[in-house]
């Protein structure tokens, strides 16, 4: 699902440059993910609304928007908007977590 006019202005960004290798469509409480293989690295981007720039094949730039972070369906917990975020050396959900990518992520403003 792409985004639309009213979804939150929290943008989420592509840590390295990449190939997105898989996209989830109600991944979670009305939310889709994105896994992008950046290198060794599988980084699944999750509980967001993905942008019309990105699909399967695509390649993207360290630093890109991938989506945004749009307030969740699941009313339990108050519908926050949030990003999940998995990252592995095995894909998608893999135990095999590897915390040397974290050389990666931008410092937080």
């Amino acid at each position: 699902m792409a985004l639309t006019a009213n979804d939150s202005d929290y943008q989420v960004y592509a840590m390295a440059d990449g190939e997105v290798v898989s996209i989830m469509d109600n991944f979670w409480a009305g939310t889709d993910a994105v896994l992008v293989k950046h290198g060794d690295l599988y980084v699944l981007y999750g509980e967001i609304k993905y942008n019309e720039t990105i699909f399967v094949g695509a390649t993207v730039s360290q630093g890109q928007t991938i989506g945004n972070t749009p307030f969740n369906t699941d009313k339990s917990n108050g519908n926050p908007a949030m990003l999940h975020l998995e990252i592995s050396t095995g894909g998608f959900r893999s135990n095999n977590i590897d915390t040397s990518f974290a050389q990666y992520l931008p410092a937080m403003r």
